[in-house]
């Protein structure tokens, strides 16, 4: 804002920037009004630049396009002139024009518009040129894989076989059992037999602990060193440690095990069973035919009293051999017989034939479609594998958690 008699002398810069793109129309507005009484008279006057790097520089094209003829504002007049900023060439822009006016304001002091334009290239190449940088990444890569490849191949070679691995060392009842033939290492008896040769060892005042070389025959010549009188009950003691180190230890067996593992395999078999039903199902086979053993019978208290009498069964038994076919006798003993069952409230009685009719027996039906015979097999193999293997698993896995370590 400059005033008509104004006392400062410090010029007035009006800075108006433009940002945009190279070939593209950028507009701005600068506005004008008097707000005096008096009309004002304006003109243009540009304001040649400096080179004071002494460059060379680019020709004087025109980018900044607003009118530069003469006007007058009014009292009261608002006047808005719009500035234009066009480049094809990407850069950073500048020109500078003086406003002078008559009446002159602020004072004399000059009036200054600076025009500053920044013109951006844009890049109308760049999903291509990202299209061809992934290009050459990938085939970077892969090159790189290839070189990697080709020296782990020729690195490849038939390693030097490893050296045999040094046995284990022995443990005490391996030791044990090697240097006391006919003995059996037991933990708790060994621990009897080191304390014994520890005290028979300690000689005097002064104890003094030898290491035992784990055989009783070293242990038997300590004894034999000491006094008459002690010798006695140490070589008793010295002859019930030997006995028991004869006799080996027989490890319990667990039943507990034993129903876990005989309990899976039932259960195994029982899956297997099921399995083939359902793939004899599936492939239209016939079911299988499986042949059970009659169960055991019940002996009841009327024929443990009627046991004994074998003399009279006998006779009983040649008396039917001797009766014709077509005798009442025979047809009497042909008869249902009729059995009570003792203890009940009521006389339930059942009728039990003398022969009874056996169940119609069926026969097995082969596969006569080799290629479906074949095909079923294949698969209830498969079946059979994965379910013992299940199976087997399973038993490691409850004999691990029962006896504490693994299987």
């Amino acid at each position: 804002e400059s005033r008509w008699g104004s006392k400062t002398r410090d010029p007035t810069v009006v800075r108006i920037l433009f940002n945009t793109d190279a070939g593209v129309i950028s507009t701005q507005h600068i506005n004008l009004k008097n707000t005096g009484t008096t009309a004002i008279f304006y003109a243009w006057k540009f304001l040649p630049r400096e080179n004071k790097l002494n460059t060379i520089m680019e020709g004087n094209k025109q980018r900044f396009y607003f009118s530069i003829n003469d006007g007058v504002i009014l009292p009261g007049e608002e006047l808005s002139i719009p500035l234009i900023f066009l480049s094809k060439q990407a850069g950073i822009y500048t020109e500078s024009w003086q406003f002078i006016t008559k009446p002159i304001l602020n004072d004399g002091a000059p009036i200054v518009v600076t025009l500053k334009g920044i013109a951006l290239k844009r890049d109308i190449f760049k999903a291509e040129k990202a299209k061809i940088e992934e290009l050459l990444e990938k085939r970077q890569t892969q090159y790189n894989i290839k070189l990697l490849v080709d020296e782990l191949v020729r690195g490849v070679h038939s390693p030097p076989p490893p050296p045999a691995p040094s046995p284990p060392p022995p443990d005490v009842s391996e030791r044990f059992d090697k240097k006391n033939p006919y003995l059996h290492y037991q933990s708790d008896y060994y621990k009897q037999a080191e304390e014994m040769y520890a005290s028979l060892s300690s000689t005097g005042e002064e104890e003094k602990l030898y290491v035992w070389d784990e055989t009783l025959l070293s242990l038997r010549k300590a004894i034999l060193g000491l006094p008459e009188e002690e010798q006695a009950e140490k070589m008793a003691e010295f002859n019930v440690l030997r006995e028991k180190f004869t006799q080996p230890r027989i490890k319990p067996i667990s039943e507990d095990s034993y129903d876990l593992c005989y309990g899976c395999l039932r259960a195994a078999i029982d899956s297997l069973e099921d399995e083939d039903l359902s793939l004899r199902s599936q492939m239209s086979l016939p079911e299988r035919i499986h042949v059970e053993e009659p169960p055991p019978p019940e002996i009841d208290a009327t024929s443990e009293k009627t046991a004994p009498d074998s003399k009279k069964a006998k006779k009983d038994g040649d008396k039917k051999k001797d009766a014709k076919p077509g005798s009442k006798r025979t047809q009497a003993e042909s008869k249902p017989r009729v059995v009570s069952k003792a203890g009940s409230k009521k006389s339930d009685q059942q009728l039990i034939p003398d022969d009874e009719e056996a169940p119609e027996k069926k026969e097995w039906e082969e596969i006569a479609d080799p290629v479906l015979k074949k095909k079923y097999q294949e698969k209830l193999t498969i079946l059979t594998n994965n379910i013992i293997k299940e199976y087997v698993d399973h038993i490691a896995l409850a004999l691990e958690e029962q006896l504490g370590k693994p299987f």
